[in-house]
């Protein structure tokens, strides 16, 4: 102990006097680190070091406490001072200075006390040569800049500051597909469901739907656009998309194709670019929710069953200009109300408006030529139709079983009623068939039980079998002269019937008891032979004011410009020159002068002659002028 006690005081002396780099050579030879201690030495030690050195060895020896023996830092306290000497051996040099000179200024009351606070029991040579231990240890609390810091290094970890995986990069930006076919391009937007058609050109036609790499997103895409610079849309291109509720497209776009929209159950408003020249068969076909669509003038064909089915369809404007409608194109289409057939359309395709159950007004203007087969067949509602002197054909069952149709006018101009045309017309109670009508046919007028009245103009050549049969109100009937053949039963059961007015010949070679079977009614005197016809016509004089004129047109009875006898005979009248504000009707000589039509004197030609009646038979035309004056 009194080497230890030597050992000590040399320590401090060295502190003393700066013989540093000799006290850190001299630890560095000490084999015991394992238990280390912090020694502080005061002043007062110092200098009782200098005295002799039996003195000074006896005086350490007294003051040796058993306390310091006892007293052990706490576990880190010598973990944390061995690991400084074990990997910072460098460090101790620069921190002695500081430790001396704090013990320089301490008191001698407290430097007694320090070694008693830091000695350890078993202090080793190397413990006691260490002043670098009085540095502040390095507990947690002391220590902040120890490499070692898990909390720090766990904010920094590498898995926050990975770079965003694919999912992120995805969720961060739409998510698109696209492709291409043939010339065009293609994308899909999985975010809005948008399918985007773009590029310059015409669309090529599939044969099917699985033809387009698009068809993947029939149950997906919500809105389709066709963008500019695409001119026509493909066979098939977009059926069964049943998601989709809106349609844009372009401008330019010349063509739709063959069931390009059909069963596209959701869109409800499509917007057919004026550009469009054909609207192919089936296009928009089981389209259930569309609910207007206006066809434009430059269409040349509305395609087979192009709107069939479109249930909820109930807005359809055929602008002038479209040529024809096709077969079945707006079949069973049950919310149109009414429909107007434009002029410049030349024939009604068969069916196309057949099974249209909620129309009630149909007006066919002036131009069109022909009404296929069962055009409007089975429209229940119907009540009204007007069909212009231009068309030819009225085809079979054009009107079948329109059961509600109480008015039809029929124009001269019309040559043929086909078979089953009017059948069925349950509500028809007159029916004025003109003389440019050649043939009525089959079943033509069969089962309108309420027909009471019917006019059948000169001109007509054949009535069908069964044209008129189970009329059950018709109680007389004029067949002009001009008939040539009354086909079998084409008068049956028409129970109430007790007149017929016929030609002499006519009725020789007709076979009577099967042309009016079962007309129990009808008795043998109740034929009439039609004799010749004294018909007469000279022209007259109207005069009508220039202020009535000037309002409004003015419309003139025959017998204000004709003297007719014998009188009651019906008319067939044709204009043969004449101011062209006046006009003459051809079937009752009706005369219409315009409005604005200015003060003179005019002078109109015509060619008359009498259809006949009950008891004379047509008679040949006569040419007649007649002169309106306006004053």
């Amino acid at each position: 102990m009194k080497v230890k006690r030597l050992l000590a005081g040399f320590v401090a002396t060295a502190m003393t006097v700066g013989m540093v780099p000799a006290l850190v050579f001299a630890d560095e030879t000490v084999n015991e680190p394992a238990e280390t201690e912090v020694v502080e030495t005061s002043e007062t030690e110092a200098k009782e070091t200098a005295k002799p050195k039996a003195k000074e060895t006896a005086k350490p020896a007294e003051k040796e406490p058993e306390e310091t023996k006892e007293q052990e830092p706490s576990e880190p306290e010598v973990k944390e001072s061995a690991e400084t000497k074990e990997t910072e051996p460098s460090k101790a040099p620069e921190k002695e200075p500081a430790q001396t000179e704090a013990t320089k200024e301490a008191e001698p009351s407290e430097s007694e006390k320090e070694p008693a606070e830091t000695e350890e029991t078993e202090p080793s040579e190397s413990d006691e040569k260490e002043p670098e231990e009085t540095v502040p240890e390095t507990t947690p609390e002391t220590a902040p800049e120890e490499p070692a810091e898990p909390a720090d290094k766990e904010e920094a970890s590498p898995e926050e500051t990975e770079v965003p995986s694919e999912t992120d990069k995805k969720a961060s930006k739409a998510a698109l597909e696209d492709g291409t076919y043939e010339s065009l391009s293609w994308t899909f937007n999985d975010e809005t469901n948008v399918l985007t058609i773009s590029g310059k050109g015409a669309m090529k036609d599939g044969i099917n739907s699985g033809e387009y790499p698009w068809a993947k997103f029939c149950d997906k895409a919500t809105r389709i656009v066709v963008s500019k610079g695409v001119t026509s849309v493909g066979d098939y291109a977009f059926i069964g998309f049943d998601k989709v509720t809106s349609v844009v497209l372009p401008a330019g776009l010349t063509r739709i194709g063959n069931s390009a929209f059909s069963t596209c159950v959701k869109i409800s408003a499509v917007s057919i670019p004026s550009t469009v020249k054909e609207i192919g068969s089936k296009a928009f076909e089981c389209c259930y929710s569309l609910t207007k669509v206006v066809i434009p003038k430059g269409v040349s064909k509305i395609g087979d069953y192009a709107f069939k089915s479109c249930s909820d369809l109930a807005s359809v404007t055929i602008t002038s200009g479209v040529k024809e409608i096709g077969f079945g194109a707006f079949n069973y289409c049950t919310a149109i109300k009414s429909i107007t057939i434009p002029g410049t359309v030349s024939l009604i395709g068969s069916e196309a408006f057949q099974n249209c159950y909620r129309l009630r007004t149909v007006s066919i203007a002036s131009g069109v030529k022909e009404i296929g087969e069962k055009a409007f067949n089975n429209c229940i509602c119907l009540g009204t139709v007007s069909i212009s002197g231009t068309v030819t054909t009225i085809g079979e069952s054009a009107f079948e079983d329109c059961k509600y149709l109480d008015s039809v006018s029929i124009g001269y101009g019309v040559k043929t009623i086909g078979n089953n045309a009017f059948c069925g017309l349950e509500y028809l109670s007159k029916i004025v068939i003109p003389g440019s009508v050649e043939t009525i046919g089959e079943n033509a007028f069969k089962q309108c039980y309420n027909l009471r009245n019917v006019s059948i103009g000169y001109g007509v050549k054949e009535i069908g079998s069964k044209a008129f049969y189970s009329c059950d109100r018709l109680e007389n009937i004029i067949i002009p002269d001009s008939v040539e053949t009354v086909n079998d039963y084409a008068f049956q059961n028409c129970g109430n019937l007790t007149s017929v007015s016929l030609t002499e010949e006519l009725h020789g070679k007709i076979d009577a008891t099967t042309v009016f079977s079962g007309c129990t009614e009808l008795k043998t005197t109740g034929f009439t032979h039609l004799q010749d016809n004294p018909f007469t016509v000279t022209g007259k004089t109207a005069t009508l004011k220039v202020k009535k004129v000037k309002k409004k047109a003015q419309v003139l009875a025959a017998a204000k410009v004709l003297a007719i006898t014998p009188s009651g005979t019906g008319l067939d009248c044709v204009k043969l020159s004449g101011n062209k504000n006046i006009s003459i009707n051809k079937n009752n000589g009706t005369v219409t002068v315009k409005k604005k039509t200015k003060k003179g004197t005019y002078a109109v030609k015509i060619k008359i002659m009498s259809t006949g009646n009950a008891n004379y038979k047509a008679s040949d035309w006569q040419t007649v002028v007649f002169k309106i004056k306006v004053k």
